[in-house]
C-alpha cells in the first residue's frame, strides 16, 4: 500500500490538519514504499515531527455483490500515529481525530485518540507502527482520501501559521522596503440622475494578490491588451469628485442615493477622457488632467509609491471593494433584504450586484454564493417587481428562481401581478416577453391540475345527492358566467381544452391571470361548475371545498 501526503499541513490557532491519499493496492505500490511481507506503508513525517504509517491486510468481513449476491473479499486498511520521534517534547495534550468519506469506517477501531507529551514510558520495541487512530473496510485496491486533525490545546507557545503563498510573498516584500499597494481602482459611488453616476472613490490593492482568479481581471491589472496608461504616484493621484459617468444598471442598490448636490454635478463627459483600456466589464486606464489631478501633500495624504490607476465602469464602489476583500480572504458578506449595505462594515454588498460582477469576471464560486443569497431574499412583497425587472431578464437562472417563487406564492401576490400585467399590456416593459411566457405556462399547468382534482372529487363525492337512476333527476341550471374584463390595448389571451370520456373544458384569459369559470358536460346531463382557481387546489385547499355542483330531484 501507499500513503501520499496531499499538500502542506494546514495550521490553525489550536492545531494542524493533514490530508492523505491512501492506496490499498499492494501490487501497484513501489517496493520502496512498502514492506511487502507485512503490508505496512512508508511512514510520512508531518506536523511538529510526528509521523503516520499505513497498513493493509485481509478483513474478516465480506461484501455481497449487488449483481448476483456472491461474496466479495475485503481489505482492512489501518492508519497509525507514531509520536516516537518527538516523545520527549513538552507539547502537552494531543487530541487526534480522522475524517474520511466514501469508505466504510470500522467503528470498533476508529475513535478520537488522546495522547500526552512528553511520553514517559519506555521506547517502543522495533517494528512498533504507532497508535492506531483509524481503520476502514474496503474492496481490495481501493483508493480514498482522509484528513487527520490534531489539536494541541496545551501547546507552550505559538503554533506555526498557515498562509497563502501570495500573502507570504507580499509580507516578504515588506521586509525589503517594498510597498504593499501598487494599484488604485476608482469606482463610482453615487447616483447622479437616471442612468448616471458620480463620486468616484478609490480602492487600493496589491496586484499580485488579485492575479490568477479571472482572465479578464488579470488582463486589467497587468495592462495586457490595453492602451498604455500613465503610471502615477498613487498617494497624490485623485479624480475630480464631481465627474459624471453613464451607468447601465440604474437599480444598483450598492450605489448611494442621489443627494441635493448631485443635480449640480458638472458633466465632464459621458466617456472618461482617459486612454481607453476596455474590457468586457468596462474599465478604463489611468487618466488625464481633466479627470484626475495631482494634489499637494497634506496631513491626510497617503504616502505610497508608483502604480497604475484604473477607473472601473459598470460596477459600484461597494461591489468592487467587496470583490477585492473576497479575493483576499475568500469571504463575502451580503447586505440585508432591504438592499442597504451596512456602512460600517467594509466588503458588504448587494448579492445582485455581486452576481452581475462575478458573471462578467467568470468567478463561478462567487456567482454561486451570490445566487444562493438572492434566493434566500425572495419575498412576496417584492417578487412581482423583481421578476419583471431588467436585471432578472438578463440571467436565466435568476429569472427561473423568481418565477418559481411567484407561482408557489400565487395566492399572496395575485393582486400585485394583476397590476403589473396592466403595465405590461400598456407597453411599459419591453424586456419581459420570456417572463410572461413562463408565468402563463406555469399558471396553465396549475389550473389544469386544479381542474382535474376538482372534477375527480365531484364525481367521487360520497355525499352527492344523486339517485341510483339518473333519469329521475335533473341538474339545476348552470351558474351564469362571470362578467368578462374589458380587454386593454396590446393585451394577450389564450385558450385551452381538455377532453376525457366526454367531459370537456374551456378557459379564457384576457389581459389578466384572474380566476376563470369552467363549465362542462357529462353524457346527456348538463353539469355546472364554478371553481375559484386563484390558487392551485390541494386536498386541503379552501378553494376545493368551495367547488360545488348542485342537483335537484325532478318533480
Amino acid at each position: 500500500m501507499s500513503l501520499e501526503k496531499l499538500g502542506d499541513d494546514v495550521w490553525t490557532p489550536s492545531g494542524v490538519a493533514t490530508r492523505f491519499k491512501i492506496d490499498s493496492n499492494l501490487g501497484e505500490t513501489p517496493q520502496s514504499d512498502v514492506d511487502s511481507a507485512s503490508g505496512y506503508g512508508r511512514a510520512v513525517t508531518c506536523g511538529l515531527g510526528w509521523s503516520f504509517t499505513g497498513h493493509v491486510g485481509q478483513a474478516t468481513q465480506q461484501f455481497l455483490s449487488p449483481a448476483n449476491g456472491a461474496s466479495i473479499p475485503t481489505s482492512s486498511v489501518s492508519l497509525f500515529f507514531d509520536v516516537d520521534p518527538i516523545r520527549g517534547a513538552n507539547f502537552g495534550r494531543l487530541s487526534i481525530s480522522v475524517e474520511s468519506g466514501g469508505v466504510i469506517v470500522d467503528t470498533s477501531a476508529s475513535c478520537t485518540v488522546e495522547l500526552r507529551l512528553p511520553v514517559m514510558s519506555e521506547v517502543p520495541v522495533p517494528g512498533y507502527a504507532g497508535e492506531l487512530i483509524a481503520r476502514w473496510i474496503c474492496e481490495p485496491g481501493s483508493t480514498f482520501v482522509v484528513t487527520v486533525i490534531i489539536n494541541l490545546p496545551n501547546f507552550p507557545g505559538m503554533l506555526p501559521r498557515s498562509m497563502d503563498p501570495k500573502i507570504e510573498d507580499v509580507l516578504r516584500q515588506t521586509t525589503q522596503g517594498r510597498s504593499v499597494v501598487d494599484i488604485k481602482f476608482y469606482a463610482f459611488n453615487r447616483r447622479a440622475g437616471e442612468g448616471r453616476v458620480t463620486d468616484p472613490a478609490p480602492v487600493f490593492a496589491k496586484a499580485s494578490l488579485l492575479e490568477g482568479y479571472s482572465d479578464s481581471l488579470d488582463d486589467l491589472i497587468s495592462g495586457r491588451g490595453f492602451s498604455e496608461g500613465q503610471i502615477v504616484e498613487l498617494g497624490r493621484h485623485e479624480m475630480d469628485p464631481t465627474i459624471v459617468e453613464e451607468y447601465d444598471y440604474s437599480s444598483d442598490s450598492d450605489l448611494e442615493d442621489e443627494d441635493s448636490d448631485a443635480s449640480s454635478a458638472r458633466v465632464v463627459s459621458t466617456r472618461m477622457p482617459f486612454p481607453e483600456t476596455e474590457t468586457d466589464f468596462e474599465a478604463s486606464g489611468s487618466g488625464s488632467a481633466s479627470s484626475a489631478k495631482a494634489i499637494e501633500p497634506s496631513s491626510d495624504t497617503l504616502t505610497l509609491g508608483m502604480g497604475r490607476a484604473i477607473i472601473i465602469r459598470g460596477t459600484a464602489f461597494k461591489t468592487w471593494q467587496a470583490l477585492i476583500h473576497y479575493l483576499y480572504t475568500n469571504k463575502i458578506v451580503f447586505s440585508s433584504t432591504s438592499g442597504k449595505a451596512v456602512a460600517a462594515i467594509n466588503g458588504v454588498c448587494s448579492p445582485k450586484s455581486m452576481y452581475r460582477l462575478a458573471d462578467k469576471l467568470g468567478l463561478e464560486d462567487l456567482k454561486a454564493q451570490s445566487f444562493a443569497a438572492i434566493k434566500t431574499r425572495l419575498s412576496t412583497k417584492t417578487v412581482v417587481r423583481e421578476t419583471f425587472s431588467a436585471f432578472t431578464s438578463y440571467y436565466a437562472e435568476i429569472q427561473d428562481a423568481h418565477i418559481a417563487f411567484l407561482l408557489e406564492q400565487y395566492a399572496d401576490i395575485e393582486d400585485d401581478l394583476d397590476l403589473m400585467l396592466v403595465r405590461v399590456a400598456a407597453g411599459e416593459f419591453t424586456h419581459c416577453a420570456d417572463v410572461l411566457r413562463k408565468i402563463v405556462s406555469g399558471r396553465r399547468g396549475a389550473l389544469a391540475l386544479a381542474t382535474v382534482e376538482v372534477v375527480g372529487e365531484f364525481f367521487a363525492a360520497p355525499d352527492a345527492e344523486v339517485a341510483p337512476n339518473p333519469t329521475e333527476f335533473a341538474v339545476m341550471e348552470a351558474a351564469p358566467p362571470s362578467p368578462q374584463p374589458q380587454p386593454v390595448p396590446s393585451g394577450f389571451g389564450f385558450g385551452s381544452g381538455l377532453g376525457s370520456s366526454g367531459f370537456g373544458f374551456g378557459s379564457g384569459l384576457e389581459s389578466s391571470l384572474g380566476s376563470p369559470t369552467y363549465s362542462g358536460s357529462w353524457g346527456s346531463q348538463a353539469v355546472g361548475l364554478r371553481v375559484q382557481l386563484g390558487v392551485p387546489v390541494s386536498s386541503t385547499s379552501p378553494a376545493k371545498k368551495s367547488a360545488s355542483a348542485s342537483v335537484k330531484k325532478k318533480k
